[in-house]
């Protein structure tokens, strides 16, 4: 209940941050549900880091964001129309997307990550040679973890049990969404296993305007977020939403 509470009025404070004669004044849409991706219960704990980091961002450009919700499947043919100048998404920079939109820097990393024991020095999917690894049946980390023919894969149906063989010492390490990761690791399984890697591929949330429009809203973004990553704001925000490993 809190956590909704606050993300409705950060969402109402929002749309007035920033100088109050500035004529920058931005409109960013999301999907608050963020699908095609699954946050499972970790939604509201995404939506309130991304209003906090905005709020943050507009402070300190003073500039104006106001955010939209907008469904999934018309957030990109909204921002062709001009019906706002930004888009929070995961959508991956490839070349042809490159040629249509403008990317931010990453402001939330949801690749894979290494899950192990507490007392394992294991950081690296490089040292899992001839070890067993559990991952989610019919999952991208299967796929990920079959480039290495030389891992010992198994496939569980729940992530409770690929983390329970974990810790009875079944398997040597486990793959799992970092978001989802950090979830399991900071709460069930606190001081039993460790997130031991950084995410493994480059999925993560982005800001995006199109190709030449709104140049200066990407320049503003990257230079807060860049502000906030070096005097440690950043990680405060993360370790907040329990979104930090």
């Amino acid at each position: 209940m809190f956590a909704k509470l606050f993300i409705f009025c950060s969402l109402f404070f929002l749309a007035g941050c920033g100088s109050p004669s500035s004529s920058q004044k931005y409109e960013i849409a999301i999907d608050p549900s963020w699908a095609p991706l699954n946050f499972q219960d970790r939604q509201n704990n995404v939506l309130g880091f991304v209003t906090e980091l905005l709020t943050e961002v507009s402070k300190q450009e003073k500039i104006s964001l106001s955010i939209l919700n907008t469904n999934w499947d018309s957030l990109l043919e909204g921002l062709k129309g001009g019906k706002y100048q930004g888009v929070l998404t995961s959508l991956h920079p490839y070349n042809f997307n490159q040629d249509l939109y403008s990317f931010s820097e990453s402001f939330l990393e949801l690749g894979p990550v290494l899950i192990v024991p507490m007392q394992s020095s294991d950081a690296s999917l490089e040292k899992m040679s001839e070890k067993a690894v559990g991952a989610l049946s019919g999952s991208p980390e299967v796929l990920l973890l079959e480039k290495d023919p030389t891992i010992l894969i198994h496939t569980y149906d729940t992530i409770p049990d690929a983390l329970n063989d974990l810790v009875a010492g079944n398997i040597q390490a486990a793959l799992l969404p970092s978001l989802t990761a950090s979830a399991y690791v900071n709460h069930l399984y606190f001081r039993k296993l460790k997130v031991a890697s950084k995410p493994l591929t480059e999925e993560s949330l982005k800001l995006i305007t199109l190709k030449g429009k709104s140049p200066q809203l990407i320049e503003k973004f990257n230079k807060a977020l860049d502000h906030m990553k070096k005097n440690g704001d950043y990680e405060k925000l993360l370790t907040k939403w329990e979104l930090s490993s």
